[in-house]
């Protein structure tokens, strides 16, 4: 044999050597497991191509919204605002989805993996349009840490997927609602002045709490009360105050029957001046016996909440707990 033909049959050999290296490569059982794995379980790559969600269990279901830059929640047929970093940390966990791990493509499993068209959990994603990107069921817990199994809905495949998400299905209503009362960007640094009415407001049995003075903000970081120029405020005390009552939230929304809540006659009212001129006015009710907590609303305003005895505590603060503290000589 002839050198060149020696080198011809030596350079082919190598040639499928090669090959055979490369079909190694391309179908080796880490590679397959990564074209198995590819998919998304939501077709969006932003939140904004999402117009709304729902998350069906057996205890709930649950509508999640979008309008314009804000968000609503559906439960119970009432529809209440939410809370936007909530539902999108739920979408984002969605979105970062995208690997889809095969573990079944018979429909006789589903049983086992709990993803059957009864299962407990679904989500339901839609975009502005109504049309639907992802629709699947949320299955049992896999035994690799920080994974679930999913199945889309009208699919016979039964997938293991990164369990980001499902914690979210396991909250109750009252987590997506926004029960905040005053606008998120009105902050302490927008209050101008509070005028509190509430007198002999009983908080418990043994507690009640007397509030009459309007204090309003002065030069610098100074407070002076209305009619009462010789009270010297502690600024951190008024701040904290402040900061607190622009936070004022009601712990559950309700739909009791006026009638009920003592709003038409408030026992407390808390009278808010902002630096634009606007203002904003909370009613503070009477007593849901069942509960003691108290009927909130806030004036003109849509929704009634209540609100647990020791936020109205908080948010109405007598006039001596806002007292300058004498400093020892």
């Amino acid at each position: 044999m002839t050198y060149k033909n020696k080198l011809i049959i030596l350079s082919s050999a190598l040639g499928v050597l090669v090959v055979l290296f490369a079909i190694s490569i391309v179908f080796s059982p880490e590679n397959a497991w990564k074209r198995a794995a590819s998919g998304r379980l939501v077709q969006a790559r932003t939140i904004d191509e999402i117009g709304s969600a729902e998350i069906r269990t057996a205890s709930s279901d649950l509508v999640f919204t979008r309008s314009g830059k804000s968000w609503t929640v559906v439960a119970s047929g009432a529809t209440y605002p939410a809370r936007k970093e909530r539902i999108e940390a739920f979408a984002q966990a969605l979105l970062s989805q995208s690997e889809l791990f095969v573990v079944s493509k018979a429909k006789a499993t589903w049983k086992n993996f709990e993803v059957g068209d009864d299962a407990a959990n679904r989500i339901t994603v839609k975009n502005a349009k109504g049309a639907v990107i992802g629709d699947f069921f949320v299955g049992k817990q896999a035994p690799t840490s920080g994974s679930v199994y999913v199945r889309i809905a009208g699919k016979d495949s039964v997938y293991q997927v990164g369990n980001g998400f499902s914690s979210y299905t396991a909250n109750d209503t009252q987590y997506w609602e926004n029960l905040r009362l005053l606008p998120e960007d009105f902050t302490e640094r927008n209050i101008q002045s509070v005028a509190f009415k509430a007198q002999n407001l009983a908080i418990d049995d043994k507690k009640t709490v007397n509030a009459v003075y309007r204090i309003t903000r002065g030069r610098g970081e100074t407070w002076v009360v209305e009619g009462n120029p010789a009270f010297k405020a502690d600024p951190v005390k008024v701040k904290t105050a402040v900061t607190r009552l622009s936070a004022f939230e009601g712990s559950e929304f309700t739909a009791d029957p006026a009638d009920q809540t003592g709003l038409g006659n408030p026992t407390a009212v808390i009278s808010i001046a902002g630096d634009t001129g606007k203002g904003y006015a909370i009613l503070v009710g009477a007593k849901k016996k069942d509960t003691g907590k108290f009927y909130v609303t806030l004036e003109g305003g849509t929704y009634v909440y209540l609100a647990n005895p020791w936020t109205i505590e908080d948010a109405i603060q007598p006039l001596d707990s806002l007292k300058a503290t004498a400093k020892k000589k």
